[in-house]
Parts: C-alpha cells; sequence; structure tokens
C-alpha cells in the first residue's frame, strides 16, 4: 500500500477511534512498526495527530474537533456512560448538564423519565429534553457559542 494512502487510512482511524497504538496498525496494515512510526511522524509534524509514547492521538485537545464529528467520536462509549448515568438519576431528581456531547447522550437517555428538573447551558440539551413532557428544563442564561450551542459567558 502507498504511503499516502496508509497515512490518509491512519488519520481517519484516529479521528474515529481517537487514538492508536503503534502495535495496532502495525497489525491493521500488516507493515513494519519502524513503517507505523514514520508515518506517525510524518503526521505529526505535519500537524495532523500528536505523536505520544506508543501511538498518536489527535492533535491538541477534543476541542479541535468540529462539534458535528464529536458526536459521533467514542459514541458508544458515550451510549453507555448515558445509560449508566441515567439509571442513577432517580424520578424527581434535579440536575445540571453541562456543554458536550456526552451530556447530550445522558440527555437522550433521559427522555423517559419522570418528574425532572434539568438546568443546563446547552441548548441541544434543551431541545433533546422539550420531547419529553414530564421534565422541567431550565436554560442558563449566557451567550451563544454557536459551533456547539453552548451557553457561555459570565451570565452562565
Amino acid at each position: 500500500m502507498p504511503q499516502s494512502i496508509r497515512q490518509s487510512e491512519i488519520l481517519q482511524i484516529i479521528r474515529s477511534e481517537g487514538q492508536v497504538t503503534v502495535d495496532d496498525l502495525v497489525d491493521r496494515f500488516g507493515v513494519a512498526a519502524q513503517t507505523i512510526r514514520r508515518d506517525l511522524t510524518e503526521l505529526d509534524e505535519a500537524g495532523k495527530v500528536r505523536r505520544v509514547h506508543g501511538g498518536a492521538m489527535l492533535p491538541s485537545s477534543i476541542a479541535n474537533i468540529g462539534y458535528k464529528e464529536r458526536r459521533t467520536l467514542h459514541s458508544l462509549e458515550k451510549q453507555a456512560i448515558a445509560a449508566a448515568c441515567a439509571r442513577d438519576i432517580a424520578e424527581g431528581s434535579s440536575v445540571f448538564l453541562n456543554i458536550g456531547t456526552s451530556t447530550e447522550a445522558v440527555a437522550h437517555e433521559l427522555l423517559h423519565h419522570h418528574d425532572l428538573m434539568v438546568v443546563t447551558n446547552n441548548i441541544n440539551v434543551a431541545n433533546i429534553l422539550a420531547a419529553n413532557p414530564d421534565c422541567r428544563v431550565v436554560v442558563a442564561g449566557g451567550q451563544l457559542r454557536r459551533s456547539d450551542g453552548g451557553l457561555v459567558g459570565t451570565l452562565t
């Protein structure tokens, strides 16, 4: 496989999984560890990934990834965590759901809860929970951050 195609596929894997190990990539591509290390170093130098001991991850932080991509990143894990959170939230509870795609997954899991009060600074969470008539939604004030639906600033 040509290096450019392999590097493109490596980048796609990192975007979907968040991080990779050299060993995993060696197994996936059937090439030497040194070849993978060289690919990761080149991707790092191009600013596309960040090299870490034994592998690579997305550069900087998750904040540099677009909102739509963050929603799908680790979606199965987010669903599992959200389901566990929802199980621990009793009927009649009051909770705060912050900005983030993981809290949006929690909101989806709360759609069938009763007698909830949810305070949020996340427009997306408020919109999700609007479908639950047994849920009182309180939206904190602030300036709308259009990139992800968060309400931010001193009013929050």
